[in-house]
């Protein structure tokens, strides 16, 4: 059976340093490791806004699909705007500071199978919707410019 190696998460916290790694933790900072980057979620909900964009620019001239659009639409909106909300009253982020991107970048993000950088977690996240988006719009221009 695969055991994973030991690691020491209070090691790459500053914050956590003068806490003792037995105790329970005080805030959710010493655990940020479990959290993808904040820059995840915006990247997202900027696919998944381009992707209504073109779905508006394709169907325009039928209403009956258009109302369709829309209502796919307010779905992203509550499925983008309630956790952007609970982000936001979160209480280690009460002053709205968002973390550095470098940083977000760089740190471990931590995965059933082990740890990876905030850049590979952000790439695995966005390459389906990206992808999605790519192939939306060449339909939707084949679409629009086809002969019939």
């Amino acid at each position: 059976m695969y055991k994973s190696p030991e690691i020491d998460e209070y090691e790459q916290y500053p914050a956590c340093e003068d806490q003792n790694p037995s105790s329970p933790p005080l805030n959710d900072i010493c655990h940020r490791d479990h959290d993808l980057p904040a820059i995840a979620y915006m990247l997202l909900a900027g696919i998944f806004s381009a992707l209504m964009l073109v779905a508006f620019a394709i169907f325009w001239s039928d209403a009956h699909a258009l109302f369709m659009v829309v209502i796919s639409t307010g779905y992203l909106a509550m499925y983008i705007g309630i956790p952007y909300l609970l982000y936001g009253m979160s209480p280690d982020l009460a002053d709205g500071r968002m973390e550095n991107l470098r940083m977000a970048l760089k740190r471990k993000v931590h995965t059933f199978t082990g740890h990876i950088s905030g850049f590979e977690a952000i790439a695995q996240v966005i390459t389906v919707p990206t992808a999605l988006l790519v192939t939306f719009a060449t339909m939707g221009i084949i679409l629009v410019t086809g002969p019939w």
